[in-house]
């Protein structure tokens, strides 16, 4: 292995993160416009909705052992092709029952690639002996927004949600017609990481490290879904101050991650998610009982940044495992996203939505009393030799296959 083989790995798995964002993001979008279509109420759209986070949660563990099994390159391709294929099938839907049906098979195929995706990062890790995993996330969050503008260039253009859709499946095969080349390597006993052959990832590593991931992604799911109904109900924001909350999360949150493999290598990772996140509990705390607007917009901004490399610490340590490990972290962040808004909802309900909006500090907490968790294995005798290169290289040291 060369350096130069390195860089392209680490390359290549930007370029899938970024792509990976721009499917997700687009998806987003174009949901009015997917609701419309089906002439829907709020109430079973938001059922049918559903579908995607019961086939992601269904299938994360099942991804995992896929790549574990075949590799990481296999899996990637396949959930590459497939992830856009069913997203431009929702335009066809019939009716809400058809709809749900296809958004558990986009949960399933977007699962496969995300769960890939961490996994091709953290063997590119390996491979540099260095962290990158919070730079890939900070190029997922890019990419997500870029599919955000273009599916609202799209809609305002008058695109129906199939052509702009299809448009996506052909990206999609034209990157990985540009990155493909030849055979993948496919992960065997012997490629699996060290840490995995050492049996130091056992079950309290793998709950530890799932516990983390469902904190963190009630967390997010609070302010992605509630900040806004906080500053509007809590504090009377003006309308067009009500997603700034959120804005502001999203920002510190990618900007963040930017700087966040620099911040690991510096302190560590078990020092990063302990400071960020106690940082962001502290910050939380007094934005929102200081009860005003640019408190509140700090407390969310600060709790962005403070919480930016939680979920690619665990995806992270995860990998130093093995890809089983990564699909079984990758169900529990799935499960607190389907959790969250339910578990806030609940709390405002019976307490008010100030207090409910303190919930992400006590998991914010909970992630830094986790977070010996995220601590790098020791080496063990049988790791002697160099890491092993993700299974979108090739043994010719051509370039990769098409992969997610």
């Amino acid at each position: 292995m060369t350096a130069t083989d390195a860089g392209r790995s680490r390359i290549r798995t930007a370029v899938l993160f970024c792509v990976n964002g721009v499917l997700m993001g687009s998806f987003a979008t174009r949901l009015p416009d997917l609701k419309h279509g089906l002439d829907a109420t709020d109430g079973p759209f938001g059922l049918a909705l559903l579908g995607a986070t019961v086939g992601a949660v269904a299938f994360a563990k099942p991804a995992g052992a896929a790549i574990a099994r075949y590799g990481e390159g296999p899996v990637a391709r396949l959930a590459m092709l497939v992830t856009p294929a069913s997203m431009f099938l929702l335009s066809f839907a019939g009716g809400l029952v058809a709809f749900g049906g296809l958004l558990v098979a986009f949960g399933v195929a977007a699962v496969a690639l995300n769960t890939a995706v961490n996994s091709m990062a953290a063997a590119v890790e390996r491979l540099l002996a260095r962290s990158v995993m919070s730079g890939m996330h900070a190029l997922y969050s890019g990419g997500g927004l870029l599919g955000a503008v273009t599916g609202g260039l799209a809609a305002g253009a008058g695109a129906t949600v199939a052509e702009h859709f299809a448009v996506l499946a052909v990206l999609c095969l034209v990157t990985g017609v540009v990155l493909g080349g030849g055979p993948p390597r496919t992960a065997g006993a012997g490629d699996e990481p060290a840490a995995d052959r050492s049996g130091a990832g056992g079950p309290r590593v793998t709950l530890l490290l799932g516990a983390m991931a469902f904190c963190f992604y009630i967390a997010e799911a609070a302010i992605d879904d509630w900040s806004a109904i906080y500053l509007h109900d809590a504090l009377a924001a003006p309308a067009a101050m009500v997603g700034a909350g959120y804005a502001a999360f999203c920002v510190a949150m990618a900007v963040g991650r930017l700087f966040g493999d620099r911040i690991v290598d510096r302190i560590g990772a078990v020092w990063a998610v302990r400071a960020g996140s106690l940082l962001a509990g502290v910050a939380l705390t007094l934005g929102v009982t200081a009860r005003s607007l640019p408190a509140a917009l700090a407390g969310f901004t600060l709790f962005g940044l403070g919480m930016c490399v939680v979920a690619p610490a665990c995806y992270s340590a995860a990998g130093r495992h093995g890809g089983r490990m990564i699909g079984t972290v990758t169900a529990a962040g799935h499960v607190g996203l389907l959790a969250g808004p339910a578990i806030i909802g609940g709390t405002s309900h019976l307490f008010g939505i100030q207090t409910a909006m303190l919930v992400p500090v006590v998991l914010a907490v909970l992630v830094a009393a986790l977070a010996a968790a995220v601590k790098p294995a020791p080496r063990v005798a049988a790791d002697t030799g160099p890491p092993a290169l993700p299974s979108t290289v090739t043994t010719s040291g051509g370039p990769p296959p098409a992969t997610a």
